[in-house]
């Protein structure tokens, strides 16, 4: 499975995610990320090109943060590729009872079939909730209780 191994741009902690998903919470600070061109680098396994010694790190030394960098240049325009493909998916249209935000939100999980960011941003796009707000929430419904992420990029009610 071809992964993608990332900074956050909030902590700095390197993150992973399979390919076919482009939204994650990130594993110490908990902030909705995805990855950018020119800091992030796809691995066909967690060995490739020294995935490993970056997801055992956490954050980057100069050293690995050098090399890092020098192979995200080259993955360039493989991971625009990828996003280019992520941004050309469609979500189908919800019809759901005028509700806050909170309640939105939490309407949508329970329709959210995949149980993945991905869908549940799609899904908060179509009623203009942007991501900063979505994330406030959902950190809100983690710390409450309502909500566990059983991997990054996955979501569910409990």
């Amino acid at each position: 499975m071809m992964k993608i191994v990332f900074r956050c741009s909030h902590c700095e902690t390197i993150n992973e995610i399979p390919s076919e998903f482009q939204y994650r919470l990130c594993k110490r600070c908990s902030t909705l990320i995805t990855y950018d061109l020119g800091e992030s680098i796809l691995c066909e396994d967690k060995n490739d090109d020294g995935c490993l010694e970056f997801m055992q790190s956490n954050t980057l030394s100069a050293e690995l943060a050098e090399k890092f960098f020098l192979l995200a240049d080259k993955h360039t325009e493989q991971i625009s590729l990828i996003i280019e493909r992520h941004e050309n998916l469609s979500s189908s249209f919800l019809d759901m009872p005028a509700a806050s935000l909170p309640d939105t939100i939490l309407l949508l999980l329970r329709k959210n079939s995949t149980e993945t960011f991905d869908e549940l941003v799609r899904h908060c796009k179509f009623f203009d909730i942007n991501l900063k707000k979505m994330e406030q929430i959902i950190k809100r419904m983690k710390n409450e209780g309502m909500v566990y992420h059983p991997k990054g990029w996955l979501i569910r009610l409990i």
